[in-house]
């Protein structure tokens, strides 16, 4: 993995972490992703240290503008982001069978 990759790592850990501790909406949300994130810390960089605030100076220094926008770790999920399978004619007579067959197991 980058060096480049790993400081964004570094940099989510620690979003996330300010985002759990300041109990921002989608809490749970926010747990999962730091939970992803260590998990890569951890694979790839091998100082590191969870709950270790070295990185906090270095955040504040630098414009982490662009990683905070884009990166996925750092983004809420929403609806229009999710995409669902197209209902195919296959998959709606397969799903009428499947209804049918429910409603016609409840009559007897």
């Amino acid at each position: 993995m980058a060096t480049d990759e790993i400081e964004n790592l570094h940099y989510c850990y620690e979003v996330l972490r300010r985002r759990i501790a300041d109990e921002d909406d989608g809490l749970a949300y926010w747990q999962m992703n730091l939970k992803i994130a260590t998990y890569f810390l951890r694979r790839y960089d091998s100082e590191f240290v969870p709950a270790d605030s070295r990185h906090d100076a270095s955040l504040l220094e630098c414009d982490e503008t662009n990683t905070r926008g884009e990166h996925p770790l750092l983004q809420r999920p929403s609806a229009e982001n999710r995409s669902y399978p197209k209902l195919t004619e296959n998959l709606k007579r397969d799903l009428k069978k499947r209804v049918a067959k429910y409603l016609e197991s409840l009559t007897k």
